[in-house]
C-alpha cells in the first residue's frame, strides 16, 4: 500500500510539473523560501532558454549536494537545485509530522513559485525515494 501511495504522489508530482509549470526567462541565484515548518533553500544557475529542471533530490533528510554535477545542464537550460525542509541549507526540524507527500508538494509548489517558473521539468534521480 506505502508503495501505491509513493507511486501516486511521484505521478502527482510529475502532472503538477507539467501542468502548472512556459519559462520567463530565470535569473541566476539563490534564496530561501517559506514554507509549512521553515524555510527551504533553492539556488538557480544558468540562464539557456530550454525548459528549466528542477531537480528533486531523496529524501526526507538527504541534501542536493550530489546532484551539484547536473549544472552541466545549465548551458542550455536554468537549473533549479533545492534543499527539502530538514536538509542541507534548509531549515533543520525535529517534527516528524512534517515530511508528508502532501506537505512536500506544497513545497515543492512554493519553490517552484518562488523561482518565477511557469513551466519547468521536475526531475528525480532513478532509485530516489522519499
Amino acid at each position: 500500500m506505502k508503495l501505491k501511495t509513493v507511486l501516486a504522489a511521484s505521478c502527482l508530482l510529475g502532472l503538477l510539473a507539467l501542468m502548472s509549470c512556459q519559462s520567463a526567462v530565470l535569473k541566476p541565484g539563490e534564496g530561501f523560501v517559506d514554507v509549512p515548518g521553515g524555510r527551504v533553500w533553492y539556488k538557480i544557475v544558468g540562464s539557456g532558454t530550454r525548459t528549466p529542471l528542477l531537480l528533486l533530490h531523496g529524501g526526507p533528510g538527504a541534501p542536493s549536494y550530489y546532484l551539484k554535477p547536473l549544472a552541466a545542464l545549465a548551458d542550455e537550460r536554468p537549473v533549479i537545485f533545492y534543499d527539502q525542509l530538514g536538509a542541507g541549507h534548509s531549515d533543520h526540524v525535529t517534527d516528524t509530522t512534517l515530511f508528508t507527500i502532501d506537505r512536500f508538494v506544497q513545497e515543492l509548489a512554493a519553490v517552484r513559485q518562488a523561482s518565477d517558473s511557469k513551466r519547468c521539468i521536475c526531475s528525480a534521480i532513478p532509485g530516489e525515494r522519499f
